[in-house]
């Protein structure tokens, strides 16, 4: 696992990263990231827009994005 010491920056980076990276790993570590930041509220949404997202999608979608849809659920739940 990679340490993190310079959190405003990674979050800048990931928010942009989480935007147009093609599946949902991007923005599932984007939130977890916020969680370690203390912002829980836009980490939840972020949750939320995964689980929107996993609604909507395709089954062979979901399938391949199930680790970061089972993270989501995990998280939307803690």
């Amino acid at each position: 696992m990679t340490v993190v010491t310079d959190v405003p920056a990674a979050l800048h980076e990931y928010e942009a990263l989480a935007q147009g990276y093609p599946g949902e790993e991007g923005r599932a570590r984007y939130a977890q990231l916020l969680l370690r930041d203390g912002q829980l509220d836009k980490a939840q949404a972020v949750f939320a827009e995964i689980l929107k997202r996993s609604r909507t999608s395709p089954a062979y979608y979901r399938r391949d994005q199930r680790e970061w849809i089972d993270l989501a659920k995990r998280e939307s739940n803690a």
